[in-house]
């Protein structure tokens, strides 16, 4: 495996181990680097990718108060639902993980893939 791409590797697991367990959710600062692991793995494997970015919808201001009248306000900074950046970062990893493996396994496993040039 290129040595670009098994960099790239080591980043989205240390982002998958060290996502916060705690709080509001996990800041737009992961998320970022999440969709930047995913753009430059996107161009170092040629392979599309985009189903698995994070779509700017998902990342969102968390409600930090409510008063009386039921206004409600916002946090500045932005935040993604854990599961669904942990989800996204699984189904990357389970990709490449099918996709390497050689085909003896992947047939055994009841996957086919048909090979291209």
């Amino acid at each position: 495996m290129d040595k670009d791409i098994t960099k790239l590797f080591a980043r989205l697991s240390a982002l998958k181990g060290n996502i916060p367990e705690r709080g509001w959710g996990v800041p737009e600062k992961y998320v970022s680097e999440f969709n930047s692991i995913l753009e430059e793995l996107q161009n170092n494997s040629g392979e599309d990718l985009d189903d698995f970015k994070i779509p700017d919808n998902e990342v969102r201001p968390r409600v930090t108060s409510v008063n009386m009248g039921g206004k409600k306000t916002y946090s500045s900074e932005r935040f993604c639902d854990k599961e669904f950046i942990s989800m996204k970062i699984d189904g990357v990893l389970s990709y490449f993980t099918l996709l390497l493996q050689p085909k003896e396994i992947q047939n055994k496993m009841g996957f086919s893939v048909e090979e291209r040039d």
